[in-house]
């Protein structure tokens, strides 16, 4: 670990073989909620503090798109200053693809690429949206209540992807995109 960049030129934990592997299948919400728990509670002083992937002025309607509407007003959301919300540690990336596991233990979150300082928010959204598009918004509810939730975070999380999936051909991971999208608008 290097926390004080007095090795590298950013703060840095450098991992050279971490056991397990991907889970097989949809990964059981619990050890994902508890090792979400255990990042939160790190303690986050002198960490970057969290920045969106792309400015909402450079978010455009993806060309997917079945719902052009929704995405305008989810755009119009991002526009929108953030709700005040504690900041903590946060993966930023968070999502059963980064994670490792041995059976249905859980042995390690990876692709810190951009962990920061932010609302748990952030995270709890990532993993939504995830969720939701791999199994369906019933999974993604699992997660569902969790006291630092916010349907602000599930859509400009969500954003944050769209400018990247430029050919999204799977017609159901775009509906249940979409609907994730419109029921967290719908909650604002």
């Amino acid at each position: 670990a290097d926390v004080d960049a007095a090795e590298c030129d950013v703060p840095a934990l450098l991992v050279t073989r971490a056991r397990g592997m991907a889970f097989a299948g949809r990964p059981p919400i619990g050890p994902l909620l508890a090792v979400l728990e255990e990042i939160h509670a790190v303690d986050s002083d002198g960490i970057p503090p969290y920045r969106r992937y792309y400015e909402p002025e450079r978010l455009a309607v993806p060309r997917w798109a079945t719902d052009e509407v929704l995405w305008q007003e989810a755009i119009s959301v991002a526009h929108e200053e953030p709700p005040e919300l504690p900041q903590r540690f946060i993966h930023r990336d968070f999502h059963p693809g980064n994670t490792l596991w041995e059976g249905a233990k859980l042995t390690g979150v990876i692709d810190w690429t951009t962990g920061s300082r932010g609302p748990a928010a952030v995270d709890l959204g990532h993993l939504r949206w995830n969720l939701a598009v791999d199994y369906g918004e019933h999974v993604a509810d699992a997660v569902l209540p969790h006291p630092e939730h916010h349907p602000y975070y599930d859509v400009v999380t969500a954003l944050d992807v769209v400018a990247e999936l430029d050919t999204f051909d799977d017609r159901t991971e775009v509906e249940r995109l979409e609907q994730h999208v419109a029921r967290a608008l719908a909650e604002l």
